[in-house]
């Protein structure tokens, strides 16, 4: 009896842990102000509701971005903000980045440029334009995502 229970234990910690994969991931940060990229790490936590994003940088403790992505409503939850999806989207090559943004009038506007598999591409607020990837890239391509998002989020067409 008591190999049973053991055995029912065991096979209910094994169930509960596979509903929540944690994935680390090394992320690169790329400031519009700064020539020199940061060093972060993705922390990412797949729940059966929402995903869990933490971003903290490797070099400073104090500097880090937390949100939840809502799997069922599509917005974003960060601190005491609900971010909701606008209509703009980002798509380089074959993936989709949605673009959200608090939805009460503010003096600035913060947008998150995002992707459910990927995370967080870009952030996009007053004083504070960064990129965050998984791969490093030169000063220009830099300038050229920056450049596309703005266009994007402010839908200007160039012909």
């Amino acid at each position: 009896m008591k190999k049973v229970v053991l055995f029912a234990v065991l096979i209910s910690l094994i169930i509960i842990s596979c509903k929540r994969e944690e994935i680390n991931t090394p992320i690169i940060v790329y400031s519009i102000n700064k020539d020199t990229p940061e060093s972060y790490i993705l922390n990412s936590k797949h729940e059966s509701e929402f995903i869990n994003f933490k971003y903290a940088s490797s070099e400073n403790s104090n500097l880090s971005l937390e949100f939840n992505y809502d799997l069922d409503n599509d917005f974003l939850l960060m601190a005491s903000d609900t971010l909701y999806r606008i209509k703009s989207v980002y798509k380089p090559k074959d993936v989709e980045f949605k673009m959200y943004q608090i939805r009460q009038k503010r003096s600035h506007i913060r947008t998150l440029v995002f992707n459910e598999n990927y995370g967080l591409l870009a952030s996009l607020s007053f004083k504070s334009h960064k990129l965050f990837l998984k791969d490093s890239i030169s000063f220009l391509e830099k300038e050229t995502i920056f450049k596309e998002l703005f266009l994007q989020l402010n839908k200007i067409n160039i012909e």
